[in-house]
């Protein structure tokens, strides 16, 4: 069998429709649950307090796109923005108890689907998957700076 163009354009679209599909109680976006396990992830750290500017450039994303992401997270009671004691221009971001609970319950949602999904695929096939996926990301990131200097 051939693979065409059409068929990664239809398989992308096909795993983000069945994904959403298997969180239809989530109230968080793919893209907020990637953005809140960066923010907890830097409240770790007290060194590594996260900016909007910083998470801005750790999604990838357009500033006015994260910018309206955590107005909606702050919105639903998930994110707060602590000003900087010496600068209060500056301000970090961290989840609130709230964001902590949705948070968690994403995880879990996403552990029990990742488990099942290493049951009916075995490790070496989903560590080839994984391989892959990284391996078209960098192809996909390169033609965007190639063709951003074009």
């Amino acid at each position: 069998m051939q693979t065409e163009p059409s068929d990664l354009i239809i398989m992308m679209h096909h795993l983000r429709s069945v994904v959403s599909q298997l969180r239809p109680q989530s109230d968080l976006t793919f893209g907020e649950f990637y953005a809140m396990s960066m923010i907890a992830e830097s409240q770790q750290d007290e060194n590594q307090k996260l900016t909007p500017t910083s998470l801005n450039e750790q999604l990838g994303t357009k500033k006015p796109a994260t910018s309206r992401m955590l107005t909606v997270l702050e919105k639903k009671g998930y994110l707060q923005k602590i000003s900087d004691a010496k600068d209060h221009r500056i301000y970090y971001l961290e989840l609130t108890a709230l964001g902590k609970q949705a948070l968690l319950r994403e995880q879990d949602v996403f552990q029990k689907l990742f488990l099942r999904i290493g049951r009916r695929m075995g490790k070496d096939e989903i560590t080839q998957m994984v391989e892959s996926l990284q391996k078209l990301g960098n192809i996909l990131e390169d033609d965007l700076e190639v063709s951003s200097m074009e």
